[in-house]
């Protein structure tokens, strides 16, 4: 079995190797050996994708770009449900109250205020590298976001950590460019908490940790890149990113861009609004609560940010 798996494994380096090489090679004018398109009819989709390899060399169209993002997230819905245990809103537009059981019908009702559980305005910050090569781009950024309770001694909801990912545009016409983008995260998503009387239930809730596993996802880009709109040198943006692996983690968005250049460095400032979807659950149980809630279960959590964010950045 390893034997025939392993010459499969070398044939398709081989392949590829030298399908990279043609490739390559393809780009500058002294290579004499087979034409490209004999196989690959590349210029028959040039007209509709743009110039599929760089006019010079492939090292002339290298950059890199670093930069930092300050953002603040604004909670829109977050819930905490378990398969037996019901649901429970933590969001913090909660208001209202609730009627608590009565120990005898002759006892007067009785309400008690429900206080939001998480915190309404979390903030979020991001350290990002990206390295382009043509139409390839790499990224690694890294994301610190937590957003804890109330009071943070209860719990918080973390989706921060290290993720790598990468770009190919597909087209490149005049100002507009398209292109398909995957992402990988490398740290599982994870509600610790408990959720007690008086927060957003008339009686303890829940205790514990429900962990996600870490999301991969896959989407688009859309640039409008002029050379400038009304005397300035900006571009508009958007994205969408959908989970395939892993917890759900959804992103729409878009951003504006105003890139200035000083001396021999291309700024960068971005203004960016993204929607972010969070969704994952475990199995496990909870320490605190009436009968139903001790149970082993399935508790799982949803919940959803808009996030308006401030970037800068430098290209080398």
């Amino acid at each position: 079995m390893m034997v025939p798996r392993l010459f499969r494994c070398v044939g398709v380096a081989a392949a590829a190797l030298i399908a990279s090489i043609m490739l390559c090679a393809q780009s500058h004018a002294r290579w004499a050996g087979p034409d490209i398109n004999s196989i690959i009819p590349i210029r028959s989709i040039e007209p509709y994708i743009s110039q599929v390899f760089p006019i010079t060399s492939w090292g002339n169209s290298f950059r890199s770009e670093w930069g930092l993002r300050f953002s603040v997230a604004e909670v829109q819905t977050a819930r905490l449900t378990g398969s037996r245990a019901g649901m429970v809103d933590l969001s913090p537009d909660l208001e209202g109250r609730v009627l608590l059981p009565k120990i005898s019908d002759k006892d007067e009702d009785k309400y008690t205020e429900l206080q939001p559980y998480l915190n309404g305005m979390p903030v979020r910050l991001d350290a990002y590298a990206t390295f382009r090569l043509w139409r390839l781009a790499f990224r690694a950024n890294y994301a610190e976001f937590t957003n804890r309770a109330n009071l943070s001694t209860r719990g918080y909801l973390d989706l921060g950590g290290f993720s790598v990912g990468g770009d190919f545009d597909i087209m490149q016409r005049e100002w507009l460019l398209v292109g398909l983008c995957a992402d990988a995260y490398f740290r599982d998503p994870v509600f610790n908490g408990y959720v007690p009387y008086n927060t957003v239930v008339p009686h303890d809730f829940f205790n514990g940790e429900v962990k996600g596993t870490h999301p991969v996802t896959v989407g688009y880009y859309l640039r409008y890149v002029p050379p400038e709109i009304l005397g300035m040198p900006v571009y508009f943006e958007t994205f969408l990113n959908y989970p395939v692996k892993g917890a759900y983690y959804a992103s729409i968005g878009a951003s504006l861009v105003f890139r200035p250049q000083i001396y021999r460095f291309d700024m960068l400032a971005r203004l960016k609004f993204q929607r972010v979807n969070l969704g994952f659950d475990e199995d496990t149980m909870s320490t605190v609560g009436p009968p139903d809630n001790l149970l082993p279960q399935n508790w799982k959590i949803e919940a959803a940010w808009n996030i308006y964010g401030l970037e800068f950045g430098m290209y080398f």
